[in-house]
């Protein structure tokens, strides 16, 4: 996707009153998703359409997020909330201050906005990519839809609709035209979150797939059931591990993580899954207060492609192996927890009422130095 002819154009110039048969086509024409439910949205959504196939890179230090796919680069993050007037106001002051050395930023047009919009719930429920910030969950575009309204785009709902322009309770993500510098690896001096830590309710088949996809997590597909989800393909992490105090925890330096080295001793179901997770606070288990159950994302970064050690199984050396499977902090549905199977290698759910390991979790990157 290095030429400009292979990249996709959207139009960049804002539009006056644009109307919502417009926006329909528009959504049409883009496959862009704009889900059903939302009720400001019905008369022109697309919850058929599959989302804008990105391909994004991180630049000037997580600034940016440039995408190679539509050639825009995004502020990685944005304004804080406040109306439509000041949000212009704000793309106008970038300008002035040359804003990573560029004075032609704007606010997107509603083309530009929606290729942001993931058809899944990600970024803590946001229909967008975890690489940019969750702050700005509702941001304006430069397009009216009339002298009091402007379209905007709700990343907690998965649509777009008019907002009236004297809402404050909106932000600024600004874009421009081009790539905004080199394309460069996270500054190891910052603290870094690489995988989403909250957890998630009603975590689909569908989003987890793509997860896995996005991610590269290496899982079989089961085969005593018609899953579908899995990615065996996948190449799994390379995260660089080491033991700190005196055993008890592994840090991911390449994830930020500090896990437990071990797990609870016993099979717990999902409810006392968590009573043990207290407990390690209420102890401040090596010296922290804010253990938790992972994320099935985090719990997937553990997964290794082949079976290690004389068990044989799906998880680094470094860890205790007498683990079967783990919770997660994820909820499927009602009563099914996700969980991650390391003695196959694969992630599937499991009835919150049977019994499982557990092995908490901490981001740690504030607090290896000195340790």
């Amino acid at each position: 996707m290095d030429s400009t002819s292979s990249k996709q154009a959207f139009r960049s110039e804002p539009l006056e009153n644009l109307e919502r048969d417009a926006v329909k086509a528009m959504l049409k024409r883009f496959d862009f998703y704009n889900t059903d439910t939302h009720r400001m949205s019905q008369r022109y959504c697309n919850p058929a359409g599959k989302g804008f196939a990105n391909q994004y890179e991180m630049q000037v230090d997580g600034q940016v997020v440039y995408d190679a796919a539509s050639n825009l680069s995004w502020q990685q993050s944005g304004s804080a909330s406040l109306k439509f007037e000041d949000a212009m106001a704000y793309v106008t002051q970038l300008n002035t201050e040359k804003y990573l050395g560029f004075s032609d930023w704007r606010l997107p047009t509603l083309e530009e906005g929606m290729t942001l919009m993931e058809r899944e719930e990600f970024n803590d429920d946001l229909h967008i990519d975890p690489l940019f910030d969750n702050t700005q969950k509702f941001i304006w575009t430069s397009d009216t839809a009339s002298e009091t309204s402007a379209w905007g785009i709700l990343f907690g709902v998965g649509a777009c609709c008019p907002i009236l322009k004297y809402d404050n309770n909106r932000f600024a993500r600004a874009v421009r035209n081009g790539r905004s510098g080199e394309t460069m690896p996270p500054n190891p001096d910052l603290p870094r979150k690489v995988f989403r830590d909250k957890p998630r309710t009603n975590l689909s088949e569908a989003a987890v797939q793509k997860m896995m996809v996005r991610r590269d997590f290496y899982s079989k597909m089961r085969e005593s059931e018609a899953a579908s989800y899995g990615h065996p393909s996948g190449k799994g992490t390379r995260s660089q591990y080491e033991l700190q105090n005196n055993g008890q925890l592994v840090f991911d330096q390449t994830n930020n993580l500090l896990w437990e080295q071990s797990c609870s001793e016993e099979f717990l179901n999902y409810k006392a899954a968590g009573e043990y997770i207290e407990k390690l606070n209420r102890d401040g288990f090596a010296g922290f207060k804010d253990w938790r159950l992972p994320t099935l994302e985090e719990a997937l970064s553990l997964l290794k492609k082949k079976p290690q050690g004389e068990q044989g199984v799906y998880i680094d050396s470094v860890f205790a192996k007498e683990v079967d499977w783990i919770w997660t902090a994820d909820r499927h549905s009602l009563l099914k927890i996700w969980i991650v199977h390391f003695a196959d290698g694969y992630c599937s759910t499991f009835d919150e009422r049977s019994a499982g390991y557990v092995r908490a979790v901490r981001l740690g990157e504030e607090d290896r130095k000195g340790r």
